[in-house]
């Protein structure tokens, strides 16, 4: 069974002077040239922020106009208004943001902003392990991901971002016994809608740089020795909070051959494979449990990893037949 993840890291800052806010922006964002509209009689401001392993999310508000340049730190970074708003890039290539429209910030330079007076709510991914989770997923080499900050979401992708996000908040501000393996599929949910929404396409198959590195040519007997091996580390493992990129670490290939290996031998990438191992371990745990008092098919899905409970068992209907509720003992219980 999973372990129960670590408590994430809180922190919470505010103040009623907007200098105090402007010197946050400095540390945080290496913000420079920060000017703030005349603030009124009931200003403040706050910055709020929960955050555990490579992922963030930081709730921020403003009361007054706000200007200047910021980069952004070692992170990629999307945000979206929940009051107010503004233009992103200015001087460059500006695009007008409002309230609930989710953007990114550009990825590789600092920008320019306008922002009238806000509550702002942002998602940070380490850059680092967003550059290997994007290899593992689109099985290719590792390579510095570009974040379009112009792109126009659609009302399906704006619901989309909206529900990866709120899943992610739940996980984070969710009880203490979140279990390790939701905090990773809440993780990789969020990262694949940023991937998805914002990603710059890579050139060519495997993208413009994914070319494949000498010591990854495998014959045909070493790829299924490969892949048998990682079947079995998936099998012993699918309990921990693992990823493609660790499973490809085991068994000494790169996430790509890893990749085209699942891909070629079963139709299917390691993620979705280690997804449907955990899918069945949570069909078997609610057989086990079947009209014991007190278990509910949300706790068994969380203790599997899968945080959204709507994904879980629409995934869980097409692969067993059933409705989870089914599984576990009685229609009528949620």
């Amino acid at each position: 069974m999973c372990p129960v993840a670590a408590p994430p890291a809180r922190f919470r800052v505010g103040g009623v002077r907007p200098e105090s806010a402007m010197r946050a922006f400095e540390l945080g964002y290496e913000g420079r040239d920060l000017e703030s509209g005349r603030p009124g009689d009931d200003f403040s401001w706050q910055h709020v922020a929960v955050g555990s392993g490579p992922v963030s999310l930081m709730s921020c508000r403003f009361d007054a106009s706000l200007r200047g340049t910021v980069r952004p730190p070692d992170d990629y970074v999307a945000a979206w208004f929940t009051a107010g708003g503004g233009v992103v890039d200015v001087g460059r290539s500006e695009v007008g943001v409002r309230t609930g429209e989710p953007f990114a910030f550009p990825s590789d330079r600092e920008f320019s902003f306008e922002y009238a007076a806000y509550r702002l709510n942002l998602l940070h991914l380490d850059r680092r392990w967003l550059t290997r989770y994007a290899a593992a997923r689109d099985g290719r080499d590792p390579m510095p991901v570009t974040l379009r900050h112009d792109v126009t979401l659609s009302g399906g992708q704006r619901l989309v971002w909206h529900r990866a996000t709120a899943s992610l908040a739940a996980v984070l501000l969710g009880p203490a016994t979140t279990t390790a393996l939701a905090l990773a599929d809440a993780t990789a949910l969020a990262a694949d809608t940023l991937l998805d929404v914002f990603a710059e396409p890579l050139d060519g198959p495997g993208g413009a740089r994914g070319t494949t590195a000498s010591g990854d040519v495998l014959g045909a007997s070493a790829r299924r020795s490969r892949l048998d091996a990682a079947l079995e580390y998936i099998d012993a493992h699918a309990g921990r909070p693992i990823s493609a990129v660790d499973v490809a670490e085991a068994v000494g290939v790169s996430a790509r051959v890893l990749q085209s290996t699942f891909q070629r031998q079963l139709g299917h990438t390691p993620t979705a494979h280690l997804r449907g191992v955990r899918l069945r371990r949570a069909h078997d745990e609610l057989a086990r449990l079947e009209g014991l008092p007190g278990e509910t098919v949300a706790a068994v899905a969380r203790r599997w990893g899968f945080a959204h409970l709507g994904r879980f068992s629409a995934r869980y209907a097409r692969e067993f037949g059933e409705r989870p509720s089914d599984t576990l003992g009685g229609a009528g219980r949620p």
